[in-house]
């Protein structure tokens, strides 16, 4: 629901780095129209497996990577709950 909050595509994202189609979050990273000290990596389409790239070690590297370029890092993710990829995180 991100990418629909600040009208941002989401055609590709952050599965598609978690599954090597891409190698670089940077190519991935939106920044909303009016809020350039804000970027946004949008989840990409939907993986049943979404649990099992969030195990990888692909996941853990990202985070690693984007508190080095960033002073704060923010995951949006579902309720705990109802779905287990928030416990995971």
């Amino acid at each position: 629901s991100v990418h629909r909050t600040f009208n941002l595509e989401n055609d590709v994202g952050l599965q598609d780095l978690l599954l090597g189609k891409h190698n670089d979050v940077t190519s991935l990273i939106h920044t909303p129209e009016g809020l350039s000290g804000l970027k946004v990596v949008t989840a990409g389409p939907i993986n049943n497996n979404a649990s099992e790239l969030l195990t990888g070690p692909q996941f853990e590297n990202l985070i690693a990577d984007l508190q080095k370029r960033f002073d704060f890092v923010v995951l949006d993710c579902p309720p705990l709950l109802p779905v287990s990829d928030p416990a995971i995180i």
